[in-house]
């Protein structure tokens, strides 16, 4: 399930809402921006994200990669 966010400046802001998917496979590769394979970090159940990305002014947003 995925969660209905999006980054709206201006109204109409996105409504909470729920995305159910069926039939969900784990990714098969991901990679950061300098190229380094971060599949295991971002495969373990205990972690929700990457890190290792350039701090931004929005909190949950990394530098473009």
């Amino acid at each position: 399930m995925y969660p209905n966010e999006r980054f709206a400046t201006n109204p109409p802001f996105p409504e909470f809402g729920v995305v159910p998917s069926s039939q969900a496979r784990p990714p098969v590769g991901a990679w950061d921006q300098h190229g380094n394979d971060v599949l295991q970090m971002l495969a373990k159940r205990d972690r929700k994200y990457v890190t290792g990305f350039e701090d931004l002014p929005f909190a949950g947003f990394a530098e473009l990669h």
